[in-house]
């Protein structure tokens, strides 16, 4: 079944793949459109297994006092590597959407942000994020976070759509992804 367009435009949706050069990525769509080959069944039965056992951990690190502590966000960056570029960018176009009498808004939304792209990254995944998302039609990502652990049981990754791109071509952020995917990999 395919999404329909008030459904990519709409939401933020999670999909995966892994590079010719072996590296698996999640992208987080920003309300953008979607490659061709996220619809085929057979990825979206894997994005929705990958999710679940993301949701899993997500959960289980949520309800545990080491997360109540609140020092999860610096013991995952200690794990991970975070595109400080990118994120000096988003903070700086956010700020006008937060109130200035109430800095701590701001710090949290930055830690929540952040921290779901910790999340896929300490799952084993280069994390991307759409970048422009006032304009669906723009499909251009740029990397926030790169992580090697790989916690997800059974390594689900190794079923994960097979793109022949390669990870030095999607950190070119004048790149429109989804042109690329599409031309390369054709439904």
């Amino acid at each position: 079944m395919r999404y329909s367009a008030r459904e990519m435009l709409s939401n933020d949706i999670d999909w995966f793949f892994s590079t010719s050069d072996g590296f698996a990525v999640h992208v987080a769509s920003a309300g953008g459109f979607l490659p061709k080959f996220v619809e085929k069944e057979r990825n979206r039965k894997i994005r929705e297994k990958l999710l679940s056992q993301i949701h899993g951990f997500y959960i289980s690190l949520n309800e545990s006092k080491f997360y109540q502590e609140s020092h999860i966000r610096l013991n995952l960056l200690d794990k991970i590597e975070i595109n400080e570029n990118a994120l000096s960018r988003i903070w700086d176009h956010q700020r006008n959407f937060f109130d200035e009498e109430n800095p701590d808004h701001t710090h949290d939304w930055q830690e929540d942000y952040l921290l779901s792209f910790c999340v896929m990254a300490n799952c084993g995944f280069i994390s991307f994020d759409r970048m422009y998302v006032e304009d669906n039609t723009l499909n251009f990502y740029q990397w926030i976070a790169d992580g090697s652990q790989n916690i997800l049981k059974g390594d689900v990754r190794e079923e994960l759509p097979k793109i022949q791109v390669s990870l030095n071509e999607l950190k070119n952020e004048n790149t429109d992804w989804i042109e690329l995917l599409n031309m390369r990999n054709p439904a």
